[in-house]
């Protein structure tokens, strides 16, 4: 039973959801980016995950690889979020300068959030409103982000 959860269900569309508007999302963020002039600086989309190496198969079973330049797995990194060195690797994977500008799109405040402004990114927190009320306004206020309730918010 484990062999074909690990190997078969955990990395099938009948073990996982994307979340609502995720694929529409990325398929308008690669259009925007392949009609973008040559002559403006490329934008890079990668996956950061605290996952192993069997997220780059899942992605392109979901149908959303094709949309990313790199994934970037914590087993493959050797660290997880939030810590900063994940981040800097991706950065790195990115072929992105030390200061340049980059946001991290998460749904954990803990690991995503707190992760992306202690490395120095800008933080997208997607979540409800219930959940931005569990992790509370002391917390929050003290890491500075973004918030949206659903990805189809985004501009």
């Amino acid at each position: 039973a484990f062999r074909t959860l690990y190997h078969e269900t955990f990395v099938s569309r009948a073990g996982w959801r994307l979340r609502p508007h995720a694929a529409d999302t990325l398929s308008a963020l690669s259009a925007w980016r392949e009609a973008r002039p040559a002559s403006e600086p490329d934008l890079k989309v990668g996956v950061v995950s605290n996952w192993d190496d069997r997220l780059p198969l899942l992605l392109e079973r979901l149908g959303v690889r094709r949309h990313v330049d790199f994934v970037l797995t914590s087993r493959e990194a050797g660290v997880e979020k939030p810590s900063a060195e994940l981040f800097a690797r991706a950065r790195g994977l990115a072929g992105v300068a030390a200061d340049a500008r980059c946001l991290h799109v998460g749904d954990s405040f803990s690991r995503d959030v707190v992760g992306a402004a202690g490395a120095g990114w800008e933080a997208l927190f997607v979540c409800s409103a219930e959940q931005r009320a569990a992790v509370g306004g002391e917390a929050l206020a003290a890491v500075e982000h973004a918030h949206l309730e659903s990805l189809a918010r985004l501009p």
